[in-house]
């Protein structure tokens, strides 16, 4: 069977040129289930990134000593879509389960390890593909939050100190070692010429405890690395605006980034920052200019994109255990 015209349509391949396609074909092949016929359980090694071709597979969490049934479904997909981007990120195992919920459905396998050093190899292609599976799982975890009937909260945006945010003045020209950049997990392996690309478009911005970096549901435009002090990212309500002690979510020490849903629709930051130290220095990287480094240098654009694909993927498991936890208990409530 031939699979380029499929691989064309699917989500994460719909970029590639007919070159890339073709070479991705050949790790391709072809299954077809029944209705209620299950693809892949819950913790089986993830060796198969999936395209659905023809009818409905439903993602369930499966309850133990219990038949699985639709009321576990936590997503459905369709034509085209991608499921089992685990199969691409450490350590490489299928989170939920998945079974076919139409009369018949047709899957297109692809060899994941094969996949992945390809990708690897040619860093162009792997740029575009990770990038569009960054895509393809924010549009998932924002699909997500809503049917758990999340929404982000509507914050009054006067309240909240915000004496440095937004304001030149708080902006220094300081030198960006490249010994620092290499602290940072996602740009250690990069080469002396890389780093400097990306110590070009930095610059700093300091903030006063308390002071709010950004707020939770701002546009996401920057990516941000501790240079000094400590930031708090916390999740927040009406009610614990800017309060300290709120639902923290995570500190961030020096040489930590943060902000990289800049690359992940909806492009909106999930949780508030704040200056959590008497005063915090930032280095401060503009999406746009990131976007340009990386399209010049695949190779770097790939490498941060794997990196944020491990990172966002992991907050995805992490948000979708919560939510079939909580689902789950309902159910045996009403057993």
């Amino acid at each position: 069977m031939a699979y380029l015209e499929l691989l064309k349509q699917a989500e994460a391949f719909h970029l590639l040129t007919d070159e890339a396609l073709s070479v991705i074909e050949t790790f391709c092949s072809h299954r077809q289930l029944q209705h209620g016929e299950r693809l892949f359980k819950e913790g089986d090694a993830a060796v198969h990134l999936w395209v659905v071709m023809e009818g409905v597979i439903d993602l369930r969490f499966d309850l133990p000593g219990r038949e699985t049934s639709p009321e576990s479904t936590l997503s459905s997909v369709t034509k085209n879509n991608i499921i089992g981007w685990s199969s691409l990120i450490p350590p490489y195992h299928y989170k939920l389960s998945a079974y076919c919920d139409s009369l018949q459905c047709g899957m297109l396998m692809i060899d994941a390890q094969k996949l992945l050093a390809y990708l690897k190899e040619n860093p162009k292609t792997g740029y575009q593909v990770f990038s569009a599976m960054l895509r393809v799982v924010g549009r998932r975890f924002e699909r997500l939050q809503e049917s758990a009937g999340e929404t982000s909260p509507v914050l009054d945006k006067t309240n909240a100190r915000t004496t440095t945010y937004g304001i030149p003045a708080g902006t220094r020209e300081v030198m960006v070692s490249h010994e620092f950049l290499e602290q940072t997990d996602v740009f250690k392996s990069l080469t002396d010429a890389q780093l400097s690309s990306i110590r070009k478009n930095a610059d700093v911005i300091d903030f006063k405890k308390d002071d709010r970096i950004f707020a939770q549901g701002d546009s996401a435009t920057h990516v941000w690395i501790v240079r000094e002090g400590e930031v708090r990212l916390q999740a927040e309500t009406i009610e614990n605006e800017g309060l300290n002690g709120g639902p923290l979510m995570s500190f961030m020490s020096q040489a930590h980034a943060f902000g990289w849903t800049c690359f992940v629709p909806p492009y909106q930051y999930r949780l508030s920052g704040y200056c959590d130290s008497r005063w915090c220095s930032l280095i401060r990287l503009n999406r746009i200019d990131l976007r340009r480094i990386f399209e010049d240098d695949f190779a770097i654009g790939f490498h941060v994109m794997s990196f944020l694909m491990e990172a966002v993927g992991r907050q995805f498991v992490q948000y979708q255990d919560e939510v079939a936890r909580s689902r789950g208990i309902e159910m045996m409530n009403h057993w």
